[in-house]
């Protein structure tokens, strides 16, 4: 009779287990997005940045319209060599446009930034441009799940001073449903993609930007 019980007790303490790990994963789950973003709330902005994020240029021109942020600065991209032979526009110019598409007008947006290939980029020139301009504000706007990244990006490559003006807002993307993240392949990848580009960077800081294309022009001037 006893190991009955027993085996009953156990039974039923499996269930419970069971019952709970069901209940208590999803909750888990959505911890591990929740995570990876920075969603600074902001009251006004002297500037708003779209580094990325989900429509981040249009978001930007939302924002001036709303009066949360009264100009846009925008980064000079890394050009491709698309972009160097002039065969494509620049990112930066494809920002432009669609900022004042938004009803933005292009007097209202500055295109200040240096050129930059990685976010550390972004921020130093970021930090330059604040060290010239004092008790200037700026909001960046950025991928929803890359927002504790460049937080962290921020506190290596600003000083505390500059760091407390630049506000971090990572915006909600139409393409990651973050209440059931892990039942999209898609959005599994991002999710997996995001904490490994989070653990390089707090393991070994800036890693180095990724090669242009192979050119086989300059792959054969280099032989001779």
């Amino acid at each position: 009779m006893s190991c009955r019980r027993l085996v009953l007790g156990l039974f039923a303490a499996l269930i419970v287990a069971a019952v709970a790990c069901t209940a208590w994963a999803p909750m888990a789950l959505r911890a591990v997005v929740a995570a990876l973003v920075i969603d600074e709330p902001i009251e006004h902005v002297d500037w708003v940045v779209p580094l990325g994020g989900d429509r981040a240029c249009e978001r930007a021109a939302e924002t001036v319209h709303a009066h949360i942020a009264d100009r846009i600065l925008l980064a000079r991209n890394y050009p491709s060599r698309l972009v160097r032979y002039d065969i494509l526009p620049s990112g930066e110019q494809l920002a432009l446009d669609r900022i004042t598409a938004a009803g933005i007008p292009a007097t209202e947006v500055d295109i200040a930034l240096g050129e930059a290939r990685t976010y550390n980029g972004s921020l130093r020139e970021l930090a330059r441009w604040l060290e010239q301009h004092p008790q200037t504000t700026v909001a960046i706007y950025c991928s929803r799940l890359e927002g504790r990244r460049l937080a962290l990006i921020r506190s290596r490559s600003m000083p505390p001073a500059l760091a407390e003006r630049v506000s971090i807002v990572a915006l909600r993307d139409r393409d990651l449903d973050e209440s059931c993240w892990w039942r999209n392949r898609g959005s599994s990848k991002r999710v997996l993609n995001a904490w490994i580009e989070l653990s390089l960077e707090a393991l070994f800081g800036e890693m180095p930007p990724e090669p242009d294309n192979w050119d086989p022009d300059q792959y054969e001037r280099g032989l001779h």
